[in-house]
């Protein structure tokens, strides 16, 4: 499998920019998730680097090989990339093993011994070689199309949101077949997907693009613990974020004060910590704030309990383990685990005693 350089890639339709000087390397045998909501331009992005598209600006290239630029667009059938689909695309008249081997040089029993191969790497068995795809369920389907898309050794693979069809248990177990499928070959690939957890635990790295720009691109881990700016950290899982004031690496807000992470802003901000980082204490216990529980839900393996501050207006949710939960009109302490986020404060924060 082989590095993949985006420099500087630009692409607009009727005069409307979608993808803006897009900067991107993808390892050799990594896989990086391409995350944003709808209308964020990430299925273009495939769409350019697969060969779909024309960019208008920039350059991509696969190893050495320059596949895209303003003058130059190598034919998609040319670039040696393998294509899954949302839907799998299977081919409804073909058996799962003319799917896989669709396209394949070599006579029928190489096809078959490649076939067998590939199944087994998907976590297929063997027996389904000669099943209709319409006899498959949605998981396995998109099983057989990875297995189709890695049938002639592309030197990468795109994957533009293939688990989205899933239901939710279905998807995680589908997910875990492509990965282990992916690692076993060493792939270069790329997961586009709106959705976060699929991200940031398919991904080697995660790139988030909002607005046709990259945000972010960090490990999953650095990604959501520290995001760039406070609309990416409301977009990476949950977060709370209350005003604030930040001097000399403390912000005071309605958790008290709090330590911030290097690098952050000082002033008037906004102070980001996660629902898990919240914990119950009693309530005078040194160092807490007074809290009133407003009301759990229970999830089995954790709960979300919704506390209101004394000093804050509005609720904010911490995330607990599902054992000795309080109850909704119980008075508590409140302490944040960890260093909190600072970011600038959008409009001015006032009488926290720390105006600068």
């Amino acid at each position: 499998m082989a590095h993949l350089s985006i420099q500087a890639v630009s692409k607009s339709f009727a005069g409307k920019p979608v993808l803006q000087e897009i900067d991107l390397e993808i390892a050799a045998g990594t896989l990086l998730a391409v995350l944003g909501a709808s209308g964020s331009g990430k299925t273009s992005l495939l769409r350019l680097i697969a060969g779909f598209e024309r960019l208008d600006h920039g350059r991509i290239c696969i190893g050495e090989r320059l596949i895209a630029a303003p003058s130059t667009h190598l034919a998609p059938n040319l670039r040696g990339i393998g294509y899954v689909m949302q839907e799998g695309a299977l081919f409804p008249h073909l058996s799962v093993a003319q799917n896989i081997a669709f396209g394949l040089p070599g006579g029928a029993k190489a096809h078959a011994r490649r076939v067998g191969e590939l199944l087994e790497l998907a976590g297929l068995p063997s027996i389904f070689a000669q099943r209709a795809p319409h006899l498959l369920s949605g998981g396995e389907q998109q099983r057989v199309a990875l297995a189709r898309a890695l049938a002639p050794a592309p030197q990468l693979i795109l994957l533009d949101e293939p688990f989205s069809a899933l239901d939710a248990a279905l998807r995680v177990e589908t997910r875990s077949a492509v990965m282990a499928a992916l690692r076993a070959v060493g792939a270069t690939a790329i997961l586009v997907t709106h959705d976060q957890d699929e991200a940031l635990s398919m991904g080697d790295q995660v790139a988030v693009l909002r607005a046709g720009r990259v945000v972010q691109v960090a490990a999953p881990a650095l990604l959501y613990r520290q995001p760039v700016d406070a609309a990416l950290a409301r977009f990476i899982g949950d977060a709370i974020l209350l005003p604030g004031i930040a001097k000399d690496g403390l912000a005071r807000c309605g958790l008290g004060a709090l330590a911030t992470a290097p690098g952050g802003a000082e002033g008037r901000v906004e102070v980001m910590v996660r629902p898990e980082q919240i914990r119950l204490v009693a309530r005078d216990q040194p160092g807490s704030v007074a809290a009133c529980v407003r009301g759990v839900i229970f999830y089995g393996h954790d709960a979300v309990v919704t506390i209101d501050l004394a000093d804050q207006a509005g609720g904010i949710s911490a995330r607990l383990f599902s054992r000795d939960l309080p109850r909704a009109g119980d008075h508590v302490g409140v302490t944040v685990d960890g260093t909190a986020i600072a970011y600038p404060a959008p409009i001015p924060v006032l009488g926290l005693g720390l105006e600068t």
